[in-house]
C-alpha cells in the first residue's frame, strides 16, 4: 500500500499555549487527581483480567499501569463533557503515553492540573466539524473522484480528505465548496473495505459471515447488535451460536448498523469474547480520543489498539457511511459485526477499514453503539439474561 500525506499551511496550526482563559471547568490539580484516584479505586479488582492482559500485551505496559491508563480515560471522558460546550474548545484527547490528557483550544484555557496539557489550536471543533459536514451533501459522488473518506483530526487541528489522487480531491473540494487549502489530504493506493464474508461462522445469513457485537434487549425481545452490511431487514441468521434469528432493523449505507431478534430460549450474556476467554460488558461509557480499545471478530480474534478519530465518513464501493470511529486496531474480512470494547464499556461494532493485520498503516472504524441503542430503543445487557 502506498501512502502519503499533503498538508496544507494552514491546516494543522497547533502550538504550546500557557492558557490564560479560564473554562467553566473544575480541572483543577486536587479535583482530577481526586477523580483520577476514585475512578482507579473503583477499577481494581473489576476489570476483566484477559482485558488487563491485552492491555499490558498491547501497550507494554504493567497491570498497575494499565488501571492508571483506563482512571485516566475514564475521568478524561467526563472533561470533555464539561468542556465541550465552551467557546473555543478543539478538541479533547489521551497523549500516547496514556499519561497525560491533551485540551486543544482557540483561546486558551487555565487548567492547572499536572496531568493535562493544554495546547493552542487555530480552528475551533465546531469549525473542524463543519468544513468535515460540508463534504457530506455531495457524498454520492465521492467515488467519482476517487475520495475514501474524511474526517476530523483533532490531535492535528485538521480535517482530513482520503483519496487516491491529489487532483481528485482537489476537485472533490471544489465540488463540495471547500477551499483545498486548509484541509490536510491522504493519498492512499489502496481504499477501504466493509469486513465482510469469510469462512468460519459466529453469526451468519445463507449468504454472509459476521460476528456479533452486543447483547441486547428491546423490552423483553432478545437480540444483539451488529453491522448493517451484514444483512438486510428480514434477512435470516441460519447459522452460528445465536441462529435462529432474524434481522429487525438494518440500515447501511449512511450508517452500517443492524439490530438481530433470536428466539426466545437464547441466553443473554453481557460478554466479548477474547483470544482465551471471555471479558465483562458493564456499560456503554463512550471512551475518548487515544483511549485504548480492544475489538473482537470471529477471522482475527481479539485486537487492540487506540482511538484516532471520532465522527469519520467512510466511502464504501457500496456508498458511504457517516459517523464512524476511527482505531488503529486491525481489522479483516469476517470481523464485521464483532464488538469494539474500552475497558468494560461497549463502544460499536466492526464497519471495516484497510484490511488486514499483518502489519503495515492499517486502520479500522467501528458504528458507534449509541445511536443503534436509541434509534430502536434497545437496552444494552450488562447481567446475564437467560
Amino acid at each position: 500500500m502506498k501512502t502519503k500525506r499533503i498538508v496544507a499551511a494552514s491546516a494543522a496550526a497547533i502550538v504550546a499555549s500557557a492558557g490564560v482563559l479560564a473554562l467553566n471547568t473544575s480541572a483543577s490539580a486536587h479535583t482530577l487527581e481526586a477523580e483520577i484516584n476514585d475512578a482507579r479505586a473503583d477499577l481494581v479488582g473489576n476489570v476483566d483480567t484477559n482485558m488487563l492482559e491485552a492491555m499490558t500485551e498491547h501497550f507494554d505496559i504493567s497491570v498497575n499501569e494499565a488501571y492508571d491508563r483506563l482512571a485516566l480515560e475514564s475521568v478524561a471522558t467526563t472533561l470533555e463533557a464539561d468542556l465541550a460546550s465552551e467557546a473555543g474548545f478543539a478538541g479533547l484527547w489521551i497523549a500516547e503515553n496514556g499519561e497525560d490528557i491533551i485540551v486543544a483550544s482557540t483561546s486558551g484555557v487555565s487548567i492547572t492540573a499536572n496531568e493535562v496539557t493544554v495546547i493552542e489550536a487555530k480552528y475551533t471543533l465546531d469549525e473542524l466539524e463543519y468544513t468535515s459536514s460540508q463534504f457530506n451533501p455531495v457524498a454520492e459522488a465521492a467515488s467519482d473522484y476517487g475520495i475514501h473518506g474524511w474526517y476530523v483530526d483533532v490531535m492535528d487541528n485538521s480535517v482530513v480528505l482520503e483519496a487516491a489522487t491529489t487532483d481528485g480531491a482537489k476537485e472533490f473540494a471544489s465540488l463540495a465548496g471547500v477551499d483545498s487549502s486548509n484541509i490536510v489530504i491522504d493519498i492512499s493506493s489502496e481504499a477501504p473495505q466493509t469486513a465482510y464474508v469469510a469462512g468460519g461462522i459466529l453469526q451468519g445469513t445463507n449468504t454472509s459471515s459476521c460476528s456479533v457485537g452486543f447483547a441486547v434487549l428491546r423490552g423483553n425481545t432478545k437480540g444483539f447488535v451488529t453491522a448493517g452490511h451484514c444483512g438486510r431487514v428480514g434477512a435470516q441468521v441460519t447459522r452460528g451460536n445465536p441462529a435462529p434469528g432474524i434481522y429487525r432493523n438494518s440500515v447501511f449505507p449512511g450508517a452500517d448498523a443492524a439490530f438481530v431478534e433470536v428466539a426466545s430460549n437464547k441466553t443473554l450474556y453481557p460478554l466479548v469474547r477474547t483470544s482465551s476467554s471471555w471479558t465483562q460488558v458493564n456499560n456503554a461509557t463512550e471512551a475518548p480520543i487515544g483511549a485504548s480499545i480492544c475489538r473482537s471478530g470471529i477471522t482475527t480474534g481479539w485486537r487492540c489498539g487506540s482511538i484516532q478519530a471520532k465522527n469519520q465518513t467512510v466511502n464504501y464501493s457500496q456508498g458511504a457511511v457517516h459517523g464512524m470511529t476511527r482505531t488503529s486496531a486491525c481489522v479483516n474480512s469476517g470481523d464485521s459485526g464483532g464488538s469494539f470494547i474500552s475497558g468494560s464499556s461497549a463502544q460499536g461494532v466492526t464497519s471495516g477499514g484497510l484490511l488486514g493485520c499483518g502489519g503495515g498503516n492499517t486502520w479500522s472504524v467501528f458504528q458507534p453503539i449509541w445511536p443503534m441503542l436509541n434509534s430502536w430503543n434497545l437496552t444494552l445487557v450488562t447481567q446475564q439474561v437467560n
